[in-house]
Parts: C-alpha cells; sequence; structure tokens
C-alpha cells in the first residue's frame, strides 16, 4: 500500500476484507434497530459496489 496524502507514516490504515466490512455493517445496522429486511437489502446492495 503505497503513502497516500496525508497519511502518517506508521499509521497506515489495515486492509479489511469485504466479508469483515459487511459483518460490520450488519452488526450496526442490528444495533440500531433496522429491520432483517432492511439489513438484507443493504448488504445486497453492498455485494454490487
Amino acid at each position: 500500500m503505497g503513502n497516500a496524502f496525508g497519511m502518517i507514516p506508521g499509521l497506515e490504515p489495515d486492509e479489511w476484507s469485504n466479508d469483515a466490512c459487511r459483518g460490520y455493517v450488519i452488526m450496526a445496522m442490528e444495533d440500531c434497530g433496522f429491520s432483517k429486511k432492511d439489513i438484507r437489502r443493504v448488504v445486497g446492495q453492498l455485494y454490487e459496489v
């Protein structure tokens, strides 16, 4: 990973897997009270990104 403008050396962001990101989205949506149907719709959209 190259050093992008404004990045502090040694504090580069970790690379995340797409599945880990989706899991955090699901957990956050559940914590906020979203319905299972809405969560499925959002996760479905993430697969298209």
